[in-house]
Order: structure tokens, then sequence, then C-alpha cells
């Protein structure tokens, strides 16, 4: 049995660099597919303080350890004078990972506590989730009415801190990654990609990617090697012996 596609249904909708690598391979499992990542964010949050609901913008984010000037930048008095209030915030590696049973999200539940994610959990559904989380998070208020409410050695301080904790969370996704590793999850070969215009060169057509070959022979050859381990596809036997 398969879990689905590993489709991304976060905002970005794409994988972040840090967890490229970790998500491919989890995603070449016939047991887990990831349905939404991030791999941790240095950010300033903007909220209204009138909203009992966290709806605002980012007035600076980046995915990678933070630079002080551009977080400066980004509090500059023009880019604050209408903000009602602005939180700084270390937000550390957050995955959902879709099982194809409750005995594989146990078996990675198992995984992921070992590798130090304490917060995770399962989530229930027609398929079970693991969320995979940590506790690494900073949140603090510094603008208030448009007004920085805090030092810029304080700003430089949370700057310091959070690269810090960007550091830790970095290192944390390389132990989950050798931890899934050594879990020895059942995984699937992931085929190449397709050429984007596949040439015909023959009546014997690959219903995978559309290339064409001279001979039966050389069709089988290829699908073996490149897509289908037991051969090709039906329609394309039925095309070789037509």
């Amino acid at each position: 049995a398969d879990c689905g596609e590993g489709i991304d249904k976060s905002k970005k909708g794409s994988w972040d660099v840090a967890v490229l690598d970790l998500l491919t391979y989890i995603n070449a499992s016939r047991a887990y597919k990831s349905t939404s990542s991030c791999s941790g964010r240095i950010a300033i949050f903007t909220e209204r303080e009138e909203e009992k609901k966290k709806s605002g913008n980012w007035l600076y984010v980046s995915h990678e350890r933070a630079a002080l000037a551009d977080v400066q930048a980004a509090l500059a008095p023009a880019n604050i004078a209408e903000v009602g209030l602005a939180l700084f915030k270390f937000e550390p590696l957050l995955l959902h990972i879709r099982c194809v049973d409750m005995e594989a999200a146990k078996a990675l539940m198992k995984v992921t506590l070992q590798a130090g994610f304490k917060n995770s959990g399962v989530i229930t559904g027609a398929l079970p989730i693991v969320a995979v989380r940590t506790t690494l998070k900073l949140e603090v208020p510094i603008v208030r009415r448009g007004a920085l409410m805090v030092s810029p050695e304080y700003i430089e301080w949370l700057v310091e801190l959070a690269n810090e904790k960007m550091t830790e969370n970095f290192s944390r996704i390389d132990k989950y990654f050798a931890a899934f590793r050594a879990g020895n999850f059942d995984r699937e070969e992931a085929s190449p990609a397709p050429s984007a215009a596949p040439v015909l060169s023959g009546p014997y057509a690959c219903t995978f990617c559309s290339a064409g070959f001279p001979s039966r022979n050389k069709l089988m050859a290829h699908a073996k090697a490149l897509h289908a381990p037991g051969g090709v596809a039906p329609q394309d036997a039925a095309a070789a012996t037509s």
C-alpha cells in the first residue's frame, strides 16, 4: 500500500532548502508522504492589537540565519509607522507527515521522539499524520502602535539569540534525517524525471515518457531501466505485439 503523493500544502508551496534532502528521502517511502513543512524561520510578524485572531503580515522572514542589517532595515520608522503590534519570532522545524496506517505512525513517532522531537504527536483521521515539532520557539513583542519598544542593543541580542536557535535547529534536522535513515523504512526507488520533450524515434512508444523506439526489445530495456522494474505498461506491450 501507498499513502499517496507527497504534495506540500504550506503557503509557500515548496520545500525549504534545509529540509530538501530529508523530505526527498521521506517521500521515497511507501508508508510516508509529507503534506506541509517549514525548516524553521526567523521573522517579524505584525498583528492588529484589536483582533483576537492572529492574522497579519510578515515584516521580515528568513529561513536561514538572520542578518542584523536586514532586521534593522525592516524595523525602519517608515515600515512600522502603521503597525499595531509586531513580534520578533523564531519558529523551529515543523513537518506534517501522512502515514499509510497507525502502525506506520507509531513507528515514525518512535523514531521522532528518539531524535529529540519531544513535542511531536499523531493527528488521527482517515490516514494518521505525524506532526514533527520541537520546543526551540522564541516570541517577543518589539513594536506597539508604530513605535519600536526596545533598544537597538536589544534587537541585536534577539538576532544573536535567534541565530543560535537556528543553528541548533539545523543540527536537529540533520539528527532527524539520520534517525529516519536508520529506521530502515520501506522505500521506493525514485524514477529519473523524463526529458521535457522526448524525441519519438520509432513506432514503439513508452507510455511513461512518450519516447519512441525502433524495436520492442529496446522499448522493454528503456522501460525496465527508467520506469517500471517489471517492464513496460500493458498498453506498451499491446503496442509492441500489434
